[in-house]
């Protein structure tokens, strides 16, 4: 696997005819935005989060660059990744679908269904409909008439956070712990802060199951679950290691004097760092 960065997308996107993306970052997104129109490949973007799909050809004929559409990217403060709100599985098998036959479409008739369109499929409530988009807007720093980027840039700036939350960054170094670390010292107080579901389905030995959402909103008593003893240390984990950064601010606020540290990567992490046969899902 190959990370995907400023200074190699270029060459990687160099080798094929279109691209298809299907990530869930707006840096992502935007850096591939960029290599698509700086090598003159069509691009057809695909997103899903929660219960709906959206699917969108760029850079086509002419046509506008994500860019065009989205000049600025959005607050990472006030987005969310599919880690952090969820999504209904057969979501992203509807959206990989749309973009699978859009790419066939152009590349066998040259044809496109859905350049300058947004197409959006909710599955749950039965829905498809499409959106007609703006076109190539003149004063895209990318396509427009004096474009400004012309190689790609700082995306993590530009986009306001690293990674945009792709793999979170609320904590600072000192407010979190490896899973080796975890494993390698005894705990006594770890909060698991996944859905009930989830905590069902697996769980670390000694964690307490508080639902993120349940814990942000106030609908938890945490009182029990934090020690009288302010020098032993409260570890908060998630599957991925995002909400947990979120919730050990929150209670960091709630309770000042205590220590709280989030698990980097969560479960996923104790599967790939401690035990290969815990459960993925």
């Amino acid at each position: 696997m190959v990370d995907f960065n400023a200074q190699n997308a270029l060459e990687i996107v160099q080798q094929y005819d279109m691209v298809l993306d299907c990530t869930d970052n707006a840096t992502t997104r935007y850096l591939v935005n960029d290599c698509c129109v700086l090598l003159k490949k069509v691009l057809v973007s695909g997103a899903a989060l929660r219960f709906e799909g959206q699917v969108s050809t760029f850079n086509f004929q002419g046509g506008p660059c994500y860019r065009c559409i989205n000049p600025v990217p959005p607050n990472p403060d006030t987005t969310q990744n599919c880690f952090e709100a969820g999504i209904l599985g057969p979501v992203t098998g509807v959206g990989g679908a749309l973009q699978a036959a859009e790419a066939i479409k152009i590349l066998a008739s040259g044809e496109s269904a859905y350049a300058g369109k947004l197409m959006l499929a909710s599955p749950w409530d039965g829905v498809m409909r499409a959106i007609t988009l703006r076109g190539r807007q003149a004063s895209c720093q990318l396509c427009g008439e004096n474009p400004s980027i012309t190689e790609p840039i700082d995306y993590e700036r530009f986009c306001g956070s690293g990674k945009n939350k792709a793999y979170g960054n609320a904590s600072t170094e000192d407010e979190r712990i490896t899973c080796k670390q975890l494993h390698a010292e005894p705990y006594k107080h770890l909060i698991d802060v996944r859905p009930t579901v989830e905590f069902g389905i697996c769980a670390l030995g000694n964690s307490k199951c508080v639902p993120f959402d349940d814990l942000m909103a106030g609908k938890t008593d945490v009182d029990p679950l934090i020690p009288k003893d302010t020098s032993e240390p409260v570890y908060v984990l998630c599957r991925a290691g995002i909400n947990s950064q979120i919730a050990v601010q929150h209670l960091k606020k709630k309770y000042p004097d205590h220590t709280f540290k989030d698990i980097v990567g969560g479960l996923l992490g104790w599967t790939a760092d401690i035990d290969p046969s815990f459960p993925v899902y």
